[in-house]
């Protein structure tokens, strides 16, 4: 089938460009060249695959860098993205970067398999590691610890910041029963 009227490349963005601007269309205009558009529901499956290539965190800076958009396109969209999707939230205080919940129960198990070993760890210390704000991650950490059968790291944290697990504080325990059992005992 042949077409008998051709519109050029040209002609075409001159058409969605007024479309554009009378308000009929929204689309938005990529940074590399005036000759490309993204819907807004095409930006937001952009902003989602990028989301998972990077592991369930991304700032709004490496999703501009990566999808080419501008980044108020790219802030109010997960902004969006973020009320509207429970398992999806900003990270405090900036609200700049994007992160899944998935991301974070891979920190808590993160946390969990580091405690094994060491038996505690402070929060700050973690926060620091994990590059996240110590109240932010203290309330990720609190939804994680527990002394019941399902919680994913199985101990406390104390007022001070302080994650112990069950079997360091039975030995904690034991140093200080050993320690109070020598001072009730005359010394020679």
């Amino acid at each position: 089938m042949d077409t008998k009227y051709k519109l050029s490349e040209r002609n075409c963005v001159e058409v969605v460009t007024k479309l554009m601007k009378k308000g009929k269309i929204k689309l938005v205009n990529t940074l590399s060249n005036s000759r490309e558009f993204l819907t807004f529901p095409q930006l937001e499956i952009e902003i989602r695959d990028e989301l998972q290539a990077n592991g369930g965190r991304i700032s709004a800076t490496q999703l501009k860098e990566a999808i080419n958009v501008d980044i108020a396109h790219v802030e109010s969209k997960i902004r969006e993205i973020a009320s509207r999707d429970s398992k999806v939230s900003l990270l405090p205080p900036h609200e700049n970067e994007i992160i899944t919940s998935w991301y974070l129960d891979n920190i808590a198990s993160d946390v969990a398999s580091h405690l094994e070993q060491h038996g505690s760890s402070d929060v700050a210390k973690l926060a620091m590691e994990f590059d996240l704000p110590v109240d932010f991650l203290r309330s990720v950490l609190d939804r994680h610890v527990g002394l019941e059968d399902d919680a994913t790291i199985r101990g406390t944290i104390s007022s001070s910041g302080k994650i112990l697990t069950e079997s360091s504080v039975r030995r904690l325990c034991a140093k200080l029963r050993g320690v109070f059992n020598g001072t009730a005992k005359p010394l020679s």
